[in-house]
This record gives C-alpha cells, sequence and structure tokens, in this order.
C-alpha cells in the first residue's frame, strides 16, 4: 500500500467514532478496495478524495449503515469510560486532601494559626526544680 493510500485510510480512521472491531472492519474493506485501485496506477491523495469523497464523508457514511444496537453499545460503554475516568480523579483527589489534613494534624507540625510565644525568663523549661 502507498503511503498516499495509507493517509487517506489514516484520515478516515481519524474520523470514524465507532467499536474498534467496527473500525478495523470499516478499514479492512477500505483497504482492500484501495489496494484493487494501486494496481492500474498510481493515484494522489486528491484521487482518492475525488473517488471516494471527503474522509469525514466516508466515516459518516460507514457510521450510518451501522446498526443503531452497535452505535448504542459503543456510546455507552464510551461514556462509562469516562464516567469511570472522572471517579478516578475525584478519588484520587479526595485521598490527597485526607492525607495532607492528616499530616498537617500530625504533632510537631505548626500552622499559619498558631501562635508560638517567646519568653525570655531566664527560668528554664519546667520549672527547673532538680
Amino acid at each position: 500500500m502507498t503511503p498516499t493510500a495509507e493517509k487517506y485510510i489514516a484520515a478516515v480512521k481519524r474520523n470514524l467514532k465507532c467499536s474498534k472491531k467496527s473500525r478495523q472492519r470499516c478499514l479492512e474493506n477500505l483497504r482492500k478496495i484501495l489496494d484493487e485501485m494501486e494496481d492500474s496506477s498510481n493515484y494522489t491523495y486528491e484521487d482518492y478524495v475525488e473517488q471516494f469523497g471527503d474522509p469525514s464523508s466516508v466515516a459518516e457514511e460507514y457510521l450510518s449503515v451501522m446498526t443503531k444496537k452497535e452505535l448504542r453499545y459503543f456510546t455507552r460503554a464510551h461514556k462509562l469510560v469516562l464516567a469511570l475516568a472522572l471517579i478516578l480523579v475525584v478519588a484520587v483527589s479526595l485521598f490527597l486532601i485526607i492525607y495532607n489534613a492528616m499530616l498537617s494534624d500530625s504533632s510537631g507540625v505548626l500552622r499559619e494559626s498558631e501562635i508560638v510565644k517567646v519568653t525570655s525568663s531566664t527560668e528554664p523549661i519546667g520549672g527547673g526544680n532538680f
């Protein structure tokens, strides 16, 4: 397959918003067609666009013939992945907030709101009676 044909296939692939299996099936069919065309002559990218149409319109046409069930499955799976990613981000954020709060509450750590008084008395700390 020529680099020009691969460029056209890559452009179609970017516009296919469907499952990986469907995308592979579509691109396989397109590769077969382009391979058959290349046997007869050398095509430019513009020739492919003229012959088949803009890559986005090729992708839209393929998506239009997909079953509604397959498209619905893909959109649900896509939404599920996004929801899980969002939950993961929120969980990690909450963990970091709680972890930082626990660190700041440990003994020996002063917060900005605490005021430390320094006295100049000569009396040792703890009373000094030994």
